[in-house]
């Protein structure tokens, strides 16, 4: 089929398209467009025809089959490139390949292992200052564990919380590009450098001017407002603080264990280079980034999940209480399937990403739909997970969904928490870890009921599945609870 007979979704309007629509609330444009039941649609923004893809085989030749034929879009490149530069999130063959291949063995199943103490001792830390009927927003201190592990891990830091300089600037970027995204602007400078990059090499020393401008529009001037100039701020302290942890470590000898001084001394086992300052900053930034946004997310809806259904709570802290005593660590985690089961229940229902693009390098095809270049494809894991073909019940929480049976019978494109194929997160079997342990290590410690307003925890639509308004709970420590109610709860 060729893509101008691909239907549109209904609802657009003239010059406008569906702008408005995505803009308002992208999530649940996502879900209605996934519900016509169209294997594809194409909707229109900005005056950009875009294509929804809504089945896991199409999804799978995307990320998997036709890979090399997609690349991410310039819309998150525009997006992201000031805070990670050419970090894996963004960058693209001939830069990604190798980079890929220095940091993947940083995150290989024994080295990950050495984590688990740094994520139980914050999650310890954060259960320590939680007192019984305290009112809080759970959200706040899962972004505390996930923030405190992410500074032991990369950087070394015994102390590192949202007072800290370095954690404080990336919370002050990461608003300014929350605030911005999808914005008019954004959507500008990401046109102007697909525009460049589809002219292809100019001829002989304009091509330099080619890739002068496109660098420009990768990290305009700014209008002098305040917003701006605390985020240029913010941006110049993150490179200033990490910068000098590279230049102390370089001078010390590469002698910490820190993710850092991994990265720095990386090698390609082929090549035996290794990696710029530049680079590793990047890099630095990029794990900065994942390491502790989306992983605080999927925790916090896991809580609001858990205070919701009383008997799978139950069931979790029984698992957790068989552990005995001593800190949850990595030979812990076999003991713990149920608590896996029910992480990644929770990451299907709210996928820390509810969205993906990639931009087509060559004209290909999906199927049966003809795909020009440039094309920018929409895959939604909010959406996958939601369809009943693929999940029965999809509004219900049910972590047994995971029980290893059920989960090799699904297509490996129906669970998309952290994408697939080549360009999956490096860092999935981390985050997988951390969220064993955090839950484990709270629940064994206390359990949380439901407070606050219950609009609260609708899911907001930023390039991260935020809830709206946090998770608000009212906590109750299980030592303060009768001996029958603790192992009930």
């Amino acid at each position: 089929m060729r893509f101008r007979q691909i239907p549109i979704f209904p609802g657009a309007r003239f010059l406008a398209g569906h702008s408005a629509q995505v803009r308002r609330d992208t999530i649940a444009f996502m879900l209605e467009m996934s519900r016509t039941g169209l294997p594809a649609c194409r909707f229109l923004f900005h005056g950009r025809s875009l294509l929804f893809l809504n089945t896991p085989e199409l999804v799978y030749d995307v990320l998997v089959g036709k890979a090399k034929s997609f690349e991410k879009s310039d819309n998150l490149r525009a997006l992201l490139h000031a805070l990670i530069g050419n970090g894996l999130i963004i960058s693209e063959t001939p830069i990604w390949r190798p980079q890929r291949k220095l940091v993947a063995p940083l995150f290989q199943h024994a080295q990950i292992a050495r984590y688990a103490e740094a994520m139980s001792l914050w999650a310890e830390r954060v259960a320590d200052d939680l007192s019984d009927g305290q009112q809080l927003d759970v959200g706040v201190q899962m972004t505390r564990v996930a923030m405190g592990v992410v500074g032991s891990v990369l950087f070394d830091a015994e102390t590192f919380d949202e007072s800290d300089e370095l954690a404080h600037a990336l919370a002050t970027v990461l608003k300014w590009i929350q605030t911005r995204s999808g914005s008019f602007s954004m959507l500008a400078q990401a046109t102007g450098i697909r525009l460049l990059r589809d002219m292809g090499r100019w001829p002989g020393r304009l091509d330099g001017l080619r890739n002068r401008l496109i660098d420009l529009l990768l990290d305009p001037p700014l209008w002098p407002t305040a917003a701006n100039r605390l985020y240029r701020r913010s941006l110049a302290t993150l490179d200033a603080k990490v910068q000098s942890m590279i230049e102390e470590r370089r001078r010390g000898g590469l002698t910490k264990r820190d993710l850092l001084t991994l990265l720095l001394a990386a090698q390609d086992e082929e090549s035996g280079g290794g990696m710029s300052d530049k680079q590793v900053r990047d890099e630095a930034m990029t794990l900065f980034l994942a390491g502790h946004e989306t992983t605080a997310i999927s925790l916090s809806w896991t809580w609001h999940l858990l205070a919701q259904h009383p008997d799978s709570y139950a069931r979790l802290c029984a698992e957790v209480d068989g552990l005995g005593e001593g800190p949850v660590g990595f030979e812990d985690l076999a003991r713990l399937p149920y608590t896996l089961q029910v992480f990644k229940e929770s990451m299907r229902l709210y996928p820390p990403v509810p969205v993906l693009d990639r931009q087509a390098v060559e004209d290909t095809e999906l199927g049966e739909y003809e795909v020009p270049r440039g094309t920018v494809v929409i895959l939604s894991p909010y959406a996958m997970h939601r369809l009943p073909d693929l999940f029965p019940e999809p509004e219900r929480f049910r972590p047994e969904r995971f029980e290893p049976e059920q989960e090799a019978a699904r297509h490996k494109c129906a669970y998309l928490p952290f994408a697939v194929g080549p360009r999956v997160c490096v860092g999935n079997h981390f985050a997988m870890m951390e969220g064993q342990i955090v839950l484990a290590t709270v629940a064994r410690r206390c359990r949380f009921e439901v407070g606050g307003d219950p609009l609260a925890h609708e899911p907001a639509s930023f390039a991260v599945l935020r809830p709206r308004g946090g998770v608000p709970v009212k906590v109750r420590l299980r030592r303060a609870l009768r001996p029958a109610e603790a192992i009930a709860n």
